[in-house]
């Protein structure tokens, strides 16, 4: 058996500052008010019923502030179930939102000052600098940046003209760095601070050369054409060399690029040098350099050549970009 909207059968008795409700011919269990909510109307009065604990027995949820009742006409009102659910899921909901604090999309590079209150958060998403994302939250009335992701991105090859951000990982020299904070024309492997060494490999590119005799004065004695993209680092990374008769004077070989659309007009981009005495070489290269496919490399001996050098090997290393 159901109900309505409101129930007054029979009377009800109860005692002053008791919470013990008890009915006289009721029949709450039966007409199911022990699965309601309901408020109690009495002399006058108003009481929220806690429970009903059968036909003729139900327990207030605060002591009765009223003159004691006996056999007293009374009105039950109805409160719908999911009134009372959805109060509870509001609440929940509300209580909830306090403890997060209200969150801001930001719009700009930040957020805005004069909005928020202590506790609130603002994120940003696609952040220009490429992280992805930045949060603020609103700590004695002014936005305090909370961090950026920890996640990682890929910025393929290194360039000096590219703006990097923490956690960047590029390509360079054949190895693989991740910059340590945000860093613009820090070469990776010369800068520590900026950079942390990430994965060391990649496609090798060597470059040998021989000569059993002592090279012709202005002699091209290696031309190499690069079949894809290689880069070719600052101070020529892992090069090596060696002659077999140490150099008299100091002999500079002249390492030159080409490029696949204009084939004739070499620029020297670096060097090995065997100074006076010595049989191994020392490489220099200002900057990094990359090799685009057809770009053409020559090695050209000095000229007057050396009165000793001879039995020249040396390796030039590339990598691919």
């Amino acid at each position: 058996m159901t109900w309505n909207a409101t129930y007054s059968v029979g009377t009800i008795s109860v005692a002053d500052g008791d919470t013990a409700l008890t009915g006289h011919g009721t029949g709450w269990a039966l007409a199911g008010l022990d699965k309601q909510a309901n408020l109690l109307f009495a002399d006058g009065r108003v009481a929220i019923v806690a429970s009903f604990e059968g036909d003729a027995a139900a327990t207030l949820a605060q002591p009765w502030a009223g003159a004691a009742l006996t056999e007293a006409s009374y009105t039950l009102v109805h409160l719908p179930l999911d009134v009372v659910t959805t109060t509870k899921e509001l609440r929940d909901f509300l209580a909830k939102l306090m403890g997060v604090g209200v969150i801001y999309y930001v719009v700009g590079d930040a957020p805005d000052p004069a909005v928020g209150e202590d506790g609130n958060f603002a994120l940003k998403i696609n952040a220009s600098d490429g992280s992805g994302w930045h949060a603020w939250r609103r700590t004695g009335g002014v936005w305090v940046a909370e961090g950026a992701p920890a996640g990682i991105r890929w910025a393929r090859q290194w360039s000096a003209e590219d703006d990097y951000a923490g956690n960047d990982i590029v390509a360079f020299a054949g190895k693989l760095y991740i910059a340590r904070r945000a860093n613009t024309d820090k070469q990776p492997d010369l800068n520590a601070d900026d950079w942390d060494l990430f994965l060391t490999g990649g496609d090798r590119y060597d470059i040998t050369m021989y000569d059993t005799d002592r090279p012709a004065s202005g002699e091209q004695i290696v031309k190499w054409t690069a079949p894809a993209d290689v880069v070719f680092s600052a101070g020529l990374a892992d090069s090596i060399g060696q002659a077999d008769v140490a150099a008299t004077l100091s002999a500079v070989f002249s390492i030159r690029r080409a490029l696949a659309g204009d084939p004739d007009n070499p620029v020297e981009f670096a060097t090995m040098t065997f100074a006076p005495g010595d049989r191994v070489p020392t490489f220099a290269a200002a900057d990094t350099v990359a090799f685009q496919r057809g770009d053409v490399l020559t090695v050209i001996a000095p000229f007057p050549r050396d009165p000793t050098l001879s039995g020249l090997a040396a390796t030039i290393v590339g990598y691919r970009g």
